[in-house]
């Protein structure tokens, strides 16, 4: 089931919460400060760049091609 608004929409974004470990939390909060980029950025970053690497390894090669679209559709 998709989750909507209050328009009916699709949300832009989505929220989540996880737990870091002091030193990650620290090394996240030195990368985003120097940077004057948000700690958002840089999960996001991490999370996207990782995903790819698993879709690599756990999806066909046909699913990757389809993924591929919808994420071009999407940007486009």
């Amino acid at each position: 089931m998709e989750n909507k608004n209050k328009n009916n929409n699709p949300p832009r974004a989505y929220s989540t919460s996880l737990r870091l470990s002091p030193l990650m939390h620290e090394r996240l909060a030195r990368i985003a400060e120097r940077t004057n980029r948000s700690k958002t950025f840089y999960i996001q970053e991490a999370i996207n760049l990782y995903l790819e690497e698993l879709e690599k390894i756990y999806l066909t090669e046909q699913e990757q091609i389809e993924l591929k679209k919808q994420l071009a559709s999407k940007n486009n």
